[in-house]
């Protein structure tokens, strides 16, 4: 078994994922009453995820040369404090470099977010995922319409990743999806 003293760390960076997974009749309501952005497919979401945030991690050199050159209309708020945020009116794409995470937080860290439409399902949008990323079967779970699924991946230079996917109800036949990749602490400890 293994222990992974970043529990804490992931809900400070990712507070999505902090969420429990009871899904309310006030979260259902809040859910309908946001305005709804045009939703994109899954696959859509799937290529600006592997192409911006997984093919170029964990090098943040890479990652800004891939926001340069991206042809996906990607437009970058400079209001905002803390992590880098662009957003393309379908998309939203958060960058958090090891320079600028706060102590404790994994770092780096990518993550891509969308309305996309309901079908497929997580499972099946999980699936999709593995097939273009070839990261193998993660672990999912889920109730009442909230779902995520969790891999873990060696790098094959004493670091490891994680990538979540993360998906709930939002509007009629749409889910509100968020994929995110980022770097495990080295202070991961091996354990029984």
């Amino acid at each position: 078994m293994r222990l992974f003293l970043i529990g804490g760390a992931i809900a400070l960076a990712a507070p999505a994922f902090a969420q429990s997974n009871d899904f309310s009749d006030q979260d259902a309501a809040e859910a309908e009453s946001e305005p709804l952005l045009p939703a994109a497919s899954s696959s859509q979401m799937i290529a600006v995820f592997r192409d911006l945030c997984f093919a170029p991690f964990p090098s943040r050199e890479d990652f800004i040369r891939g926001m340069e050159d991206n042809v996906s209309g990607f437009r970058r708020d400079r209001t905002r404090r803390g992590p880098w945020r662009w957003d393309n009116g379908r998309f939203q794409l958060d960058y958090i470099s090891d320079r600028m995470a706060p102590a404790g937080v994994p770092a780096p860290q990518c993550s891509v977010s969308a309305t996309i439409a309901a079908d497929p399902d997580h499972l099946s949008l999980a699936r999709s995922l593995d097939s273009k990323l070839l990261i193998g079967k993660g672990k999912s779970s889920g109730r009442r319409g909230r779902n995520s699924t969790i891999w873990t991946l060696d790098s094959g230079e004493d670091s490891r990743f994680r990538i979540f996917l993360k998906s709930e109800p939002h509007g009629p036949e749409r889910l509100k999806a968020r994929m995110i990749i980022m770097k495990l602490p080295e202070y991961v400890i091996e354990g029984e």
